[in-house]
């Protein structure tokens, strides 16, 4: 379990780390946390695709960036793991609604029991999103999973298959490379040569007849699929461009009518309050 944490405060940040690992321990998970003091630092991780947490525990101030402002930046890059906001005060809890935080977290009144219970339904929440984004193999009778975020590329070398991703050697099978093409096609997957696949999150840039990944790995296109990588990748970006596009547009109906509703209650306690002093004075 892959967690972040970027809050401003030292002393915070200590705290918070602390009780997520003694909750790690609580659960049986080894929790590898990664700690930032400034947002920016993440962000800019975030965008070389360093980081790729399954939680992120995001402190939330007034002072620019704001940590709701950091969550719209995460959300629009595409980060689609758990967001949990901690903040001084509910004034920004609208915003964390619209963000799609799972969780707003008041410091000096969230208990430790607050922290347990928000941490069990996040390893819920990732544990059911990783089991859709999962890549079974059967290898020398040995069922693997793999998750497909961190597979970097796919290649064929004489017949044999080597996947490789973020932080492991290789995984090495013995299957047909179009099949594995296949399987992938819908998890942002593009078959660039005879030999290899790409995942398309990792493509850094286009170079010639190479594409360089954000690791520096260059892998060549092959001569048949020099016509069509261009448009898939343009495809691909307009695709994941429309869906973010309708899913921002429709949090942000969510964000309006929950406003409206705020509001509405409001008029209503005025109402209710002005109805009562009224009462009050037609009393005396």
């Amino acid at each position: 379990m892959k967690i972040v944490i970027c809050i401003a405060g030292k002393k915070g940040r200590e705290q918070c780390a602390h009780v997520l690992r003694l909750l790690g321990q609580e659960c049986g998970l080894t929790t590898g946390l990664i700690v930032y003091e400034k947002h920016s630092q993440l962000l800019f991780d975030m965008e070389e695709r360093k980081s790729h947490p399954d939680m992120i525990y995001l402190g939330v101030g007034r002072t620019a960036p704001t940590g709701i402002e950091t969550a719209y930046t995460l959300r629009r890059m595409g980060y689609r793991g758990e967001l949990v906001l901690l903040a001084f005060s509910e004034e920004f809890a609208v915003q964390g609604y619209a963000v799609e935080a799972f969780a707003y977290l008041i410091a000096g009144k969230a208990t430790y029991s607050c922290f347990q219970e928000t941490f069990q339904k996040g390893i819920k929440k990732v544990f059911h999103r990783e089991e859709q984004e999962v890549l079974t193999l059967m290898i020398h009778g040995s069922l693997f999973r793999i998750f497909t975020r961190e597979i970097l590329y796919i290649e064929m070398l004489n017949r044999i298959i080597y996947i490789h991703y973020a932080g492991g050697e290789p995984i090495i099978c013995r299957m047909q490379i179009g099949k594995l093409e296949q399987q992938l096609k819908d998890s942002g997957f593009l078959r660039v040569h005879q030999s290899f696949i790409v995942n398309i999150h990792y493509v850094h840039y286009i170079s010639g007849q190479n594409i360089v990944l954000v690791n520096q790995k260059n892998i060549p296109i092959g001569r048949n699929y020099r016509n069509q990588i261009s448009r898939l990748l343009i495809a691909y970006d307009v695709k994941k461009n429309r869906k973010e596009r309708e899913h921002w547009e429709q949090e942000e109906q969510r964000r309006n009518r929950y406003q409206i509703y705020l509001l509405l209650g409001r008029l209503l306690d005025e109402v209710l309050n002005v109805t009562g002093r009224t009462v009050t004075k037609c009393g005396n």
